[in-house]
């Protein structure tokens, strides 16, 4: 499996983070390839849709919008 891995500084990092932090699903698709997955650090291997659905309803929420709030 082919390992993607999100920017962590500049321009595209801060449109990622903004994109969480608003839950814009749709800039988030685009974002991120089909077959991307998140690697928790507990190990569990979670697919992008799974990911998406669970910040869209809250259930994960991100650091980025609990600062926001």
């Amino acid at each position: 499996m082919r390992r993607i891995v999100l920017p962590t500084t500049g321009a595209e990092a801060q449109e990622n983070r903004d994109a969480m932090a608003h839950r814009d699903m749709p800039a988030l698709e685009d974002i991120l390839a089909a077959g991307y997955t998140l690697t928790h650090m507990t190990g569990y291997v979670q697919p992008k849709a799974d990911w998406l659905r669970d910040i869209d309803t809250d259930r994960m929420p991100t650091l980025t919008r609990q600062a926001m709030a």
